[in-house]
Parts: structure tokens; C-alpha cells; sequence
């Protein structure tokens, strides 16, 4: 995700069919959108996430949405998606 990204995630993350059966809530206003983005950099940071990671088109590198890795053995180099 990129900074530029805020309005991209609010269009699909206000979408009440989209956060239905994940584990944050529909965003309600642009705020929640830079709170997550925010979060990703932070996750980033740590340098053991790769979570989230945005799904953009490849026609114009927009996100329409995210999925997630996160470590579940680093000495075995296992992730989950």
C-alpha cells in the first residue's frame, strides 16, 4: 500500500458486503482508510509482516483489495496467506 492508496481502500473497504465475513468494519468515513494504511507501515516496519498486501489492477496498479501473509515459522521460512 502507498499513501495515494486512501481513496482506492475507502471505495471498497465501505462496502458493507466487502467487510461482511472479515474481521475489521465497514469504514465509515476517509479516516479508517488512512488509520489502516498507517497500520500496514507500521507492520511493515517491523520487518517479520508482509501484511497486508494490496490486490490492485494491473491496468492502472489501484487496490481493490487486500490479503494478508504472516509468518508462522521464520527458522522454516513458513507463511500463511
Amino acid at each position: 500500500f502507498r499513501e495515494s492508496d486512501r481513496d482506492a481502500v475507502f471505495a471498497y473497504a465501505k462496502d458493507p458486503e466487502v467487510s461482511r465475513y472479515l474481521p475489521w468494519d465497514t469504514h465509515t468515513d476517509l479516516t479508517h482508510a488512512e488509520q489502516f494504511i498507517k497500520g500496514a507501515f507500521r507492520k511493515y516496519a517491523t520487518g517479520n509482516l508482509v501484511d497486508p498486501l494490496a490486490i490492485c489492477l494491473k491496468e492502472n496498479d489501484v487496490p481493490i483489495g487486500a490479503c494478508g501473509a504472516w509468518w508462522i515459522s521464520i527458522p522454516h521460512k513458513v507463511m500463511e496467506l
